[in-house]
């Protein structure tokens, strides 16, 4: 009889290990290749990640209501204005109910890079769920060959890792 149930119990475990790799969406960790995604830029063209394989990319999750978001927005904004953009792109996905306020902390920031989205579907967009992302700000670094090399909710570190990579 214990044996049974022992066998029962495995087939449980076996059973839900199974269905959590088949049906959970996977986490993007550090040392993963990164997630491409595809999205229309702030020029209305449609773009992908993969295409800017060969660059560094900073790729940042933030929100217009986001108050820590907007303060790391403008170090953001100066890091970027001093390197070569020709070695790093950074894709900001916004995590937004609507694109009014979204386009004013656009503007009100000085994001001035086209590689710039929201799905408008707050948390809940599969962008967000494939790369785990639950909270704001969130970065990732992608190295020049699509492989995540540092995650962090401070921008500083981020910066840090690339700086330390160049």
């Amino acid at each position: 009889m214990v044996k049974k149930i022992v066998i029962a119990l495995a087939g449980l475990l076996v059973a839900g290990v199974i269905s959590r790799y088949y049906f959970v969406k996977k986490e993007v960790w550090v040392g993963d290749d990164a997630e491409d995604i595809s999205f229309i830029d702030r020029r209305n063209q449609s773009r992908n990640l993969y295409e800017f394989g060969g660059k560094y990319v900073i790729l940042s999750f933030w929100g217009s209501w986001c108050g820590p978001c907007r303060t790391s927005n403008q170090k953001l904004v100066e890091f970027y204005s001093q390197q070569d953009t020709a070695r790093l792109k950074i894709i900001s996905v916004g995590i937004e109910k609507t694109t009014s306020a979204w386009n004013t902390a656009i503007r009100e920031d000085s994001l001035y890079w086209d590689e710039q989205f929201t799905p408008l579907d707050m948390f809940n967009n599969e962008i967000a769920k494939s790369y785990g992302v639950n909270e704001t700000p969130t970065y990732f670094l992608i190295n020049p060959a699509q492989v995540v090399i540092s995650k962090s909710g401070n921008i500083d570190a981020i910066i840090q890792k690339f700086q330390a990579m160049n």
